[in-house]
């Protein structure tokens, strides 16, 4: 197999990372946009000292008018801030946890169109009905389609994925650290998503280190996001060591 052909397995792994550090960039720049944003009224201020009263009468209302804006924005910014921008700050975990889910997805769905990788699950304990799914099947929609029905053992979304992944030779071990983290951003997104973020027992039991408790809102920090990020980005890197020895990637 070329190299250039070993890259589409392992590209979608290889983005995750990038699609974590850019959507960590969002809260970033949100921060230092609103800590920039309080200079504003000081600085029309000053302008305002060197202007004519009378010629510059025009240019001064249109002035007052800004300052005055931008108090206001000021005070909704600095409520923003109160909350830790918890608002935000969910959708961009719920986008992180979308972008890890999207590239395994994506890379099992690249393997699935490999002929060998087809036989060896056709050859597999996996159900009959999914077989049947895969039988001279070409269609990419239909692999993914086959992806979303295979339900794997596991008594958690972590270990669903690690069940699927040894059928594709990308099976491995994890810390229990990375394990626990990845349990708690899938019942956090789970929550934020179909609860409207009220925790419920399952996650408080899935997410034993938050200390929540049952009809507790969630709110996601900076401190948590910069946690899950780092959870996300090194799966993401086991994942991609894992693609590269695996023996798929090494058959015509």
């Amino acid at each position: 197999m070329s190299k250039i052909n070993k890259i589409q397995y392992i590209s979608p792994l290889a983005n995750l990372v990038m699609e974590l550090n850019d959507q960590l960039l969002i809260a970033t720049h949100i921060d230092k946009s609103t800590t920039a944003l309080k200079a504003t009224p000081t600085l029309l201020q000053t302008i305002k000292k060197f202007l004519n009263s009378e010629s510059h009468q025009e240019l001064i209302s249109w002035m007052n008018k800004i300052e005055k804006d931008s108090v206001q924005t000021i005070k909704d910014s600095e409520r923003i801030l109160m909350n830790d921008f918890f608002k935000t700050n969910q959708h961009i975990f719920i986008s992180m946890w979308n972008s890890l889910q999207t590239a395994i997805e994506n890379s099992l769905t690249e393997l699935l169109k490999k002929a060998d990788v087809r036989a060896d699950l056709m050859n597999s304990d996996i159900p009959n009905k999914l077989k049947n799914m895969l039988k001279n099947e070409t269609d990419e929609d239909n692999y993914r389609w086959f992806l979303s029905k295979w339900q794997t053992k596991g008594n958690n979304k972590t270990e669903y994925t690690e069940s699927k992944l040894l059928y594709f030779d990308l099976g491995g071990d994890i810390s229990e650290d990375l394990k626990t983290g990845l349990i708690e951003m899938n019942t956090l997104r789970n929550c934020l998503v179909h609860r409207a973020g009220i925790a419920d027992m399952k996650t408080v039991k899935q997410a034993p280190s938050l200390n929540l408790t049952v009809n507790q809102e969630i709110q996601i920090s900076r401190d948590m996001l910069l946690k899950y990020h780092k959870i996300s980005g090194n799966y993401g890197t086991e994942l991609m060591g894992r693609a590269i020895k695996c023996k798929y990637l090494h058959s015509p």
